[in-house]
């Protein structure tokens, strides 16, 4: 019926099926938006207003594996003769808003190294996309990094970790979703000398939610979750098919 002035309606939706949290990815997204359309007759045009959600499912029961399936991560870099650095963390499983923590251990040094840096990579899997059902897509992005050290340590000398990862705005790590896809998140340790080489060596963590957060994230706000479907339809808008 028709009416005029300010109306309100109020609605619920009960027992929703809803299995997966919002993710903005590289090459993958999982939207949530609530869409109402007004019908105003055969004759004229319906009124259309959408609006995007955050949906984030925090782990019900235990928030984080104990004992032997969270063991702590350990990480080797070595050179013949040159260097033997040994990263420990405590544990390999972690909240998304949670501390790592763990020490760096400098077994050998005989190379004049100028930084130490430790990094935290996420690695978005694909398989089926739109060139075709079978193709495999793997992206890795760097999240965040930390310089431990600049400058070249004595031999047994040890450096505490301790990085937050609160403000990162992480997702949880996602074992073959669907069937589709997968997330994971990796820690690495990356040292470089004076002559510009690299050496590295990264292991596998697993982030979990295991509360509601809410950062000040542009992904946690109206008018940055538009923003950032503004630019997925721009980077992924269809071409044109020729007449």
């Amino acid at each position: 019926g028709g009416g005029g002035g300010v109306k309100e309606w109020s609605f619920c939706f009960d027992h929703l099926d809803v299995d997966e949290e919002s993710y903005y990815g590289i090459n993958v997204f999982v939207r949530y938006y609530l869409k109402v359309v007004i019908d105003r007759g055969t004759l004229t045009t319906p009124i259309v207003n959408v609006r995007d959600l955050v949906v984030q499912l925090p782990e019900e029961g235990a928030p984080l594996p104990e004992g032997s399936l969270n063991p702590p991560v350990k990480l080797e870099v070595g050179v013949q003769d040159c260097v033997h650095i040994e990263m420990w963390f405590a544990q390999s499983h972690h909240p998304v808003d949670g501390i790592v923590t763990g020490v760096i251990i400098f077994r050998l040094v005989r190379l004049n190294i100028v930084s130490m840096d430790v990094s935290l990579l996420r690695i978005e899997s694909t398989q089926g996309t739109a060139i075709g059902p079978h193709q495999y897509m793997c992206t890795t992005v760097c999240v965040g990094s930390i310089q431990v050290m600049d400058g070249t340590p004595a031999r047994d000398e040890s450096v505490p970790v301790r990085w937050s990862l609160k403000g990162y705005n992480l997702t949880p790590s996602r074992q073959r979703a669907r069937g589709k896809y997968y997330v994971r998140h990796v820690i690495k340790l990356t040292l470089t000398d004076e002559k510009g080489r690299e050496y590295y060596k990264q292991s596998e963590i697993f982030l979990h939610r295991c509360v509601l957060s809410a950062h000040d994230d542009s992904w946690f706000h109206e008018e940055g979750v538009r923003r950032n479907w503004k630019d997925h339809d721009v980077r992924y808008k269809r071409p044109e098919v020729p007449s």
